[in-house]
């Protein structure tokens, strides 16, 4: 009988169930490695994204250091003086405390 089967190209139940079995696990190993293939390359865009981001920011905090030093220049404070409301000092008088403090506790 088994002979029969083998000559007419047929499979026992067992063969058919292993089979079955390695097609199965075949497929859930290639779509496994579908979505690991797909999460990696999402995940590589998402770093690209952020270093873009990252550059972006980075050239933007060196603008505004640079405008915040031009802002605090003394050429810049004389241009803004009568806009500010700034005078120049006629008199300058310090003030001394006896104790040499500022403030007492």
């Amino acid at each position: 009988m088994e002979d029969t089967r083998a000559a007419a190209g047929g499979l026992s139940a067992q063969e058919r169930r292993l089979t079955i079995i390695g097609a199965v696990v075949a497929i859930i190993f290639f779509g496994a490695t579908v979505m690991m293939t797909s999460a990696t390359a999402a995940q590589a865009y998402r770093v690209r994204d952020l270093a873009t981001n990252r550059h972006d920011v980075l050239r933007e905090t060196d603008r505004l250091t640079a405008e915040i030093d031009r802002l605090r220049s003394l050429s810049s404070v004389r241009e803004r003086q009568v806009f500010l409301g700034l005078v120049p000092v006629e008199h300058v008088r310090y003030l001394s405390s006896p104790t040499g403090n500022v403030a007492l506790r």
